[in-house]
């Protein structure tokens, strides 16, 4: 797959930019398989993304792993299930954005004003969604070395 330049990523649609990043978290998720407790999350919140993305889904549903009320679901509180392996954290990381990226359209549909759009989501930028692409290419480097 050719991935986007940084402006391009930038300039997309935020569902392109959605698409995208989860396309690439599926193609990462698999890291995490040694770690059941965190590849089960976050497949879990790969499979809202997508019933989003193909038909629609609530905010509310989309965006529970990343604000999950048991911890040990929450998608930013996996790292220390991976023991802080730097692959199976990136992949976490990129699983997160693209939750986040589909989750932030979710909520503006809803919510145009931002008043019930949860803290973490009202933060989501294009650029802070690029971190996500940045953090693919890195992971893509690092498992290309021989």
């Amino acid at each position: 797959m050719t991935l986007p330049s940084d402006v391009d990523f930038l300039n997309a649609s935020p569902l392109d930019r959605s698409r995208l990043l989860a396309q690439l978290a599926h193609e990462v998720v698999g890291i995490l398989n040694r770690w059941p407790a965190a590849a089960g999350p976050a497949q879990a919140s790969l499979d809202l993304v997508d019933a989003y993305l193909r038909n629609g889904l609530s905010a509310e549903d989309v965006s529970l792993y990343l604000n999950h009320p048991d911890p040990n679901q929450d998608l930013s509180a996996l790292e220390d299930f991976v023991d802080k392996d730097p692959d199976a954290c990136a992949a976490l990381d990129i699983v997160i954005y693209a939750t986040a990226a589909v989750s932030a359209i979710a909520y503006a549909e809803v919510d145009p004003t931002g008043a019930r759009t949860p803290d973490p989501i009202q933060n989501v930028t294009p650029t802070i969604l690029l971190d996500g692409l940045i953090k693919y290419r890195e992971l893509t480097r690092r498992r290309d070395r021989p």
